[in-house]
């Protein structure tokens, strides 16, 4: 669907467009695989079975900071929901040393693990079928090596002010690195909760994603989870770092770093406990966990990461010193923002499958530039406008190489290639358009706050809020328009359109296509939804105008082509009066000009 705000003297008008994607897919057969020690490997999909659930994950780590490795106590309480013959779950550079499986009230016994290293997966297999319903325990001690490349469970270093070196332990499992840490079922929708104990060395402190529930010279054990939560989302941090903390709407907030740039964390602090409050209130449901971390890393690949109760930084991302500038204090603000927006989009309610990531990060990009708008205000706003990600996304979607913002993911590359500015930028320029022509200040808001509170804790799919955003629709207005129909379009086909405007009298013709870049302060009295089922249309307006511009505020994801005529009426009006146009529809009118001259 395509809304189009026209402005003119006058008047805003919209309209939309639907256009058909080919959704072919091609079926394969299954071909099953040999494991490691030669046996048949009983699956052969990168999906996981589903006849099998995680309940709960007891966890017992062992890092050795001096050998850089690790040993592993996992166990693992599951659900049997389908009869099956085995049980198929992720595992990557683990050495698996035992394993014994344990069905309901039976008695423990030593099962064989086959591993099949092509897919990350391993499997036990057993002789009679389990049965719907039971309740069953995997339990597997194993050793790795801590990982050299900033995922899984990963070795840094810094030095100090001293210039001694300083070794740490930290994780970063988003999107398919908690297999390499643990032995798991390591896809979004096999939520569960996790008790987890990590050994140290009496001068370190060890972090988790709950509160501590008790202290060791030699091991600490952290509170069970209190929410079921996604492999991705687990963290475990071992190091040497110092705390500033406050509490914040019952949640004990705190900012970690290296004990010398202690004091280049209340900026952070500051910012994070604002951002707080506002999503607490905003969205109607109180962050769910006792405290929540932010932790700088001195060597962290990437900016961020969301693990709940537990978000993880690099250190540009979080420390603000007092010499820093105002660019400095909005990327530290931004990254903040975001991050504690996936607290709910993302962690709460977690995509089923890694095709639908823009609701996550789609999500926490709106939310991002939504927040920072409202609760820091010493931060320069005019640079946190929708412009510059609409065209960050357009830069990538105008390619032939792009894809659909849902698309379908079936390899691991696949997945990776999931973090872009599609996912991100776009995800949230969709997002601002379906909030600019819903009718209503609070109808958007009324929506998301019942995707979250319908889905708590759960997995989604992008239908899912589509459905909550119409639900609330048909509530609040009598305008009973079905966003799933008018929204699906545009996650589900990449790119975006062109649309070609021409005005003689009161009358206007658009036309619109998809856009390539290669083959591969006006006043408005009325507004008129109008929309286009076909590639082409011609609309009445009201009377007759000198000039007209599209697309109101940018908060549609196209662009304009005005011809020879309709440019040069702008630039006239422009030249009269540039506050004629928002600053919005300024700067669109100039990235429309760049677009069309490439």
């Amino acid at each position: 669907i395509l809304y189009i705000y026209i402005i003119y003297m006058h008047s805003i008008f919209r309209f939309s467009h639907l256009y058909t994607v080919d959704t072919t897919q091609c079926p394969s057969e299954p071909v099953y695989p040999i494991s490691t020690n030669g046996e048949v490997f009983p699956w052969a999909q990168l999906r996981l079975p589903q006849s099998v659930r995680p309940l709960s994950y007891d966890l017992t780590l062992n890092p050795d900071l001096d050998k850089m490795t690790f040993t592993g106590h996992s166990v693992i309480t599951m659900f049997v929901r389908h009869n099956t013959k085995h049980i198929v779950l992720h595992s990557m550079n683990l050495n698996i040393n035992k394993a014994t499986f344990k069905l309901g009230d039976e008695k423990a016994t030593t099962v064989t693990v086959l591993e099949f290293k092509p897919k990350q997966q391993i499997a036990v297999k057993f002789t009679e079928e389990l049965k719907a319903g039971q309740l069953c325990v995997l339990t597997i001690d194993y050793s790795a090596n801590l990982s050299h490349t900033y995922d899984g469970f990963y070795n840094s270093s810094y030095t100090d002010k001293e210039g001694n070196k300083k070794v740490l332990a930290a994780t970063q499992f988003e999107p398919l690195s908690a297999r390499k840490a643990f032995p798991c079922f390591d896809e979004p929708s096999f939520k569960a909760t996790f008790l987890i104990k990590i050994s140290h060395k009496a001068d370190y402190l060890a972090l988790s994603n709950m509160p501590k529930l008790s202290n060791g010279l030699v091991l600490d054990e952290f509170e069970t989870t209190s929410v079921n939560m996604s492999t991705y989302l687990v963290a475990f941090i071992v190091a040497n770092f110092t705390p500033v903390s406050k509490n914040v709407s019952n949640t004990l907030l705190s900012v970690y770093s290296v004990p010398e740039k202690k004091e280049h964390t209340g900026y952070a602090l500051d910012a994070a406990s604002k951002l707080l409050d506002f999503y607490n209130n905003f969205f109607e449901i109180p962050y769910p966990l006792q405290k929540l971390d932010l932790v700088a890393i001195p060597d962290f690949l990437a900016g961020a990461m969301e693990n709940w109760g537990l978000i993880t930084f690099r250190e540009t991302s979080l420390l603000v010193g007092s010499h820093s500038s105002a660019l400095e204090k909005q990327v530290v603000g931004s990254v903040v923002a975001h991050e504690l927006a996936h607290q709910w989009f993302g962690n709460l309610v977690t995509m089923s499958w890694w095709n639908d990531l823009w609701l996550n990060e789609g999500f926490a990009t709106y939310m991002q530039y939504t927040s920072i708008q409202n609760v820091l205000p010493e931060l320069d706003i005019v640079s946190y406008d929708f412009s510059p990600i609409c065209s960050l996304a357009m830069e990538k979607d105008a390619l032939n190489s792009s894809h659909a913002v849902s698309t379908e993911v079936n390899t691991p590359e696949q997945v990776e290639e999931m973090f872009d500015s599609v996912s991100y930028e776009k995800g949230a320029s969709i997002l601002l358009m379906l909030n600019a022509s819903l009718p209503g200040d609070q109808q958007f808001r009324k929506g998301i706050i019942q995707y979250l509170k319908q889905f708590s804790g759960l997995n989604t799919y992008t239908n899912d809020l589509w459905n909550s955003l119409t639900q609330v629709k048909h509530y609040l207005s009598s305008q009973h328009q079905n966003v799933s129909e008018m929204m699906s379009l545009w996650t589900s086909q990449k790119g975006f359109p062109l649309v070609t405007v021409s005005h003689k009298g009161d009358e206007v013709n658009l036309s619109q296509e998809h856009f390539l870049l290669t083959s591969d302060n006006a006043t408005h009295s009325s507004r008129q939804l109008f929309t286009l089922k076909t590639k082409s249309e011609t609309l009445k307006l009201p009377e007759k105008v000198k000039w007209l511009k599209l697309n109101y505020k940018n908060t549609g994801f196209y662009i304009v082509d005005y011809g020879k005529e309709g440019w040069s009426e702008l630039s006239d009006a422009l030249a009269n009066n540039y506050q004629v146009l928002t600053s919005e529809d300024r700067t669109s009118l100039i990235h429309n000009i760049f677009s069309l001259s490439r």
